[in-house]
């Protein structure tokens, strides 16, 4: 299963959680500083992980950090997504991801706060 988010800190979050626990990540954001700030801040959040000894370290998954919401979308099974609080925003990014997606994709959401 491969699992799909943003690069800020709550995907990065998510991301360490699912590698530590044996799952594949496709990360993208549009940012590329946050891009390649990603894989140190991941890597370091699943050493923590495993540093609590609750999950199996030899059990990492696989990291990719990508630039294209669209191969992305066509290379996960599920996305978690971790955008910004903002409706625009979270509309075209579901937008993008839906062209290219599976008609069985699921987009699972990290939004707290926002009214549709």
């Amino acid at each position: 299963m491969k699992l799909r988010m943003s690069c800020g800190l709550i995907g990065a979050s998510w991301a360490g959680l699912f590698l530590a626990s044996g799952l594949d990540v496709v990360a993208f954001d549009p940012s590329e500083s946050m891009r390649l700030a990603f894989t140190e801040r991941t890597l370091r959040i699943a050493a923590q992980i495993d540093a609590m000894g609750i999950l199996t370290p030899a059990l990492h998954g696989k990291l990719t950090v990508v630039a294209d919401v669209a191969s992305l979308a066509r290379s996960v099974s599920i996305v978690q997504e971790n955008a910004p609080e903002n409706v625009e925003l979270k509309r075209a990014l579901y937008a993008a991801i839906e062209m290219d997606a599976s008609d069985d994709l699921v987009i699972a959401s990290s939004t707290s706060s926002l009214v549709w």
